[in-house]
């Protein structure tokens, strides 16, 4: 019987120590020129060294918490995931974000510097492995980052992204998820993202 208690014991403690960590998430604030931003912050309860970020914008008229429902952060445990939320544009009231420099006084690209600021105090971060990611606006945006931040950024993923006025310049890896039929996003422009991303990266045609 000790045996089987003892077999029994180990079962438990092998199953604990194997166990994945769980996450935490918490609402983060930031200040912006004065004005109120704020986020969705899901993070490792337990982080053993730096942790990667990922940088989640959600599209055109959607908000953050909803977007959190993509569950980047179940996808990549390991990472910390900020889910930002965007302010009223000025063309029609709805949340998003910047698709060119100098626009709305740069309050996204702002924003962005102040969050990664706030994570190095709260987090161990790894500045080797910082991510931007969203959909469409989300997406524009992702790849004006790409423009205006290359050395914060090791890749970018926009999902129905397209390029502005603002081309990168520096290389850098990209996933560009996108489909032809999509009806928000003409897929002819994010061909041409893609285009310009294929010269900038010095690579073959793109694969569309």
């Amino acid at each position: 019987m000790k045996s089987v208690h003892r077999f029994l014991l180990w079962g438990t403690i092998i199953a604990v120590l194997a166990a994945p960590a769980f996450a935490e998430r918490k609402a983060m604030s930031w200040t912006v020129d004065g004005v109120a931003r704020r986020g969705i912050v899901v993070y490792p309860d337990k982080q053993s060294g730096p942790a990667p970020v990922v940088l989640a914008f959600h599209g055109h008229g959607d908000t953050n918490v909803n977007f959190a429902g993509v569950e980047l952060h179940e996808a990549w445990p390991g990472a910390i995931v900020v889910y930002p939320q965007g302010l009223p544009a000025s063309r029609d009231g709805l949340s998003g974000w910047q698709t060119e420099p100098g626009m709305d006084r740069d309050r996204d690209l702002k924003l962005v510097d102040e969050i990664l600021v706030s994570l190095h105090k709260a987090f161990k971060v790894d500045d080797s492995r910082i991510y931007a990611t969203g959909f469409s606006n989300g997406g524009h945006f992702s790849y004006l980052l790409w423009a205006e931040r290359p050395q914060v950024f090791a890749a970018f993923a926009p999902v129905a992204g397209r390029i502005r006025n603002a081309v990168p310049k520096l290389p850098k890896p990209l996933l560009h998820i996108g489909g032809n039929n999509d009806h928000q996003v003409d897929f002819s422009d994010q061909v041409e993202a893609m285009e310009i991303a294929r010269m900038v990266n010095e690579i073959g045609r793109a694969h569309v």
